[in-house]
């Protein structure tokens, strides 16, 4: 297990690096030869994106799988439909536009939605702040590269904001809508599995266990999960602190 290793190890950095090893081509292409997935790759996918700083492509993969994925006239073993093929989607929109909320929906990919809401949040956070710093000094082409290297993939590619942003207009807005989403997505998952948040916050020997059967809302699927989601949580600076934060108010 990545998360036992030595503590004299820098395990964000090996953790990193066995993301990228796991989450390769070939990795895509046993989804693709398998794609009803029964050994529950895409659930785990996401994180591993997430880990490697390719939000978008999380954000991507888990809509599809939430909208195409779940028709049921789908056939999994027709190789000649489209498959994964979204790109690019608006990761600001509303939560209603990949089911995020379903009663059914994959706890796994809530939990991952939700910490892309959240690292998009540090994004605007930060767009905020270079919006106050004394700018106009600099050429405008020098000021829109650091911008770009202090946000993610997704922000960077969104044209109305990043516009907004050069224009000086206040964007308040956006993160009052990513704020709300957060929360929404928050008690969604509460009500989903009340284990979850909790042992986010406290993981223990959760991160460890080896649970026989996952059955909705049960401890077990609180373990496979969170074994799942953890490392890109922790990651993440504040998004624990986010949690905990929660719980307590």
């Amino acid at each position: 297990m990545i998360l036992s290793l030595h503590p004299q190890i820098n395990r964000d950095h090996v953790v990193e690096a066995v993301a990228g090893a796991v989450w390769t081509h070939r990795s895509r292409y046993i989804l693709r030869l398998n794609q009803s997935d029964n050994m529950g790759v895409r659930n785990i996918a996401p994180s591993l994106m997430i880990i490697l700083g390719k939000d978008q492509d999380a954000y991507d993969f888990m809509k599809w799988h939430g909208t195409a994925g779940q028709d049921s006239h789908y056939d999994w073993g027709d190789m000649s439909l489209p498959f994964l093929d979204l790109h690019g989607e608006g990761a600001f929109e509303a939560l209603a536009e990949g089911d995020w909320t379903d009663e059914y929906a994959d706890l796994a990919h809530q939990a991952a939605l939700t910490l892309i809401k959240f690292r998009l949040l540090l994004d605007l956070y930060s767009l905020q702040s270079s919006m106050r710093e004394v700018t106009e000094q600099l050429p405008q082409e020098l000021v829109d590269n650091i911008r770009k290297h202090l946000i993610s993939d997704i922000v960077a590619g969104h044209a109305g904001l990043m516009q907004d942003v050069r224009d000086g207009v206040f964007i308040k807005a956006y993160i009052e809508n990513i704020e709300s989403q957060m929360n929404a997505m928050f008690d969604v998952i509460h009500k989903a599995n009340k284990h979850f948040w909790p042992a986010m916050v406290n993981p223990g020997s959760h991160l460890t266990a080896r649970p026989e059967y996952t059955g909705q809302g049960s401890v077990m699927e609180m373990q496979v999960e969170l074994q799942n989601a953890y490392p890109a949580w922790k990651q993440t600076p504040g998004a624990i602190d986010w949690i905990e934060a929660k719980l307590g108010s």
